[in-house]
């Protein structure tokens, strides 16, 4: 695979996890769970996240940073296995973007 296209792969991948911890259940709320269990919907008076691991979760921004990790180094050290991984998370990142583009409406 072309090193330009592994990179935008990444970078896509990269949007689909931050997206998924911070928005989405997951399979069998496994997600969700998290979230509660960090405390991410337990609020002071002031209407934010009373734990700092549940503010961390609730920052897409501070979830990417974290996250981008996995992507890089697959971009970084490519593999055939690696590849496979960043196609099909860089995918599920190009239809996330798409369906936020144009909201799906079930038709």
């Amino acid at each position: 695979m072309p090193d330009g296209l592994r990179w935008v792969l990444a970078a896509l991948a990269a949007f689909r996890l931050t997206w998924s911890v911070v928005n989405d259940d997951g399979p069998a709320d496994v997600l969700f769970k998290l979230r509660v269990w960090a405390g991410c919907f337990d609020r002071d008076e002031n209407g934010e996240c009373s734990t700092a691991l549940g503010r961390f979760l609730e920052c897409a921004y501070c979830v990417s940073v974290a996250l981008a990790v996995i992507p890089a180094a697959l971009a970084l050290w490519p593999s055939w296995i690696g590849d496979v991984v960043l196609g099909w998370l860089g995918l599920a990142g190009a239809v996330a973007l798409a369906i936020r583009w144009r909201p799906w409406n079930g038709r």
